[in-house]
């Protein structure tokens, strides 16, 4: 099975932490408020067995994410 991989992208002037691991068509876990992409620790395993690449990423302002510096910037 391939190796869980941690990597940060910059995206609208954030740095972005995620994991991901497979290959195969992409699945994109998103967690919920106040959450971090560990909670998806258990569903990434058997989802890469079915042949699938999986994301996960801390959304932004959690875990290893950063959040932005001008909080007007969350927005609905």
């Amino acid at each position: 099975m391939p190796k869980l991989t941690h990597q940060t992208m910059k995206t609208n002037g954030i740095d972005l932490h995620f994991v991901e691991q497979g290959t195969g068509p992409t699945v994109l876990l998103l967690h919920g408020f106040s959450d971090i992409r560990y909670s998806w620790r258990y569903q990434i395993p058997p989802l890469v067995e079915a042949g699938y690449h999986v994301v996960a990423p801390d959304l932004r302002g959690n875990g290893e994410s950063k959040d932005p510096s001008d909080m007007g910037l969350y927005t609905t």
